[in-house]
């Protein structure tokens, strides 16, 4: 539990400066883009480590959720509401 908080709270900081400084340079459209882009790529690098942490502390694998399929006849608004209320990711009890 104690690694976990830290881990946590390590992550949370890691990912608060770097929106921080995506913020900060959103301004200039190319430097902002990038940054941005590089935020999203370490938060999914992160969360990646913190599922082979959990597997490797309790046996449990956490698998990705994949996104659903959009429909091609929905409205951009629809398929965000089918997204957010698609089933979670099902992992083991």
């Amino acid at each position: 539990m104690i690694v976990s908080l830290v881990t946590g709270s390590l992550f949370c900081v890691v990912l608060a400066c770097a929106l921080l400084l995506a913020g900060s340079v959103s301004w200039i459209v190319g430097i902002g883009m990038l940054a941005l882009s590089s935020t999203l790529r370490l938060a999914a690098r992160m969360a990646r480590v913190d599922r082979w942490r959990i597997w490797r502390m309790n046996g449990v694998r956490i698998e990705l959720a994949s996104p659903p399929e959009p429909a091609s006849d929905l409205s951009f608004r629809q398929r965000q509401k089918a997204w957010s209320q698609s089933a979670p990711c099902r992992c083991p009890p």
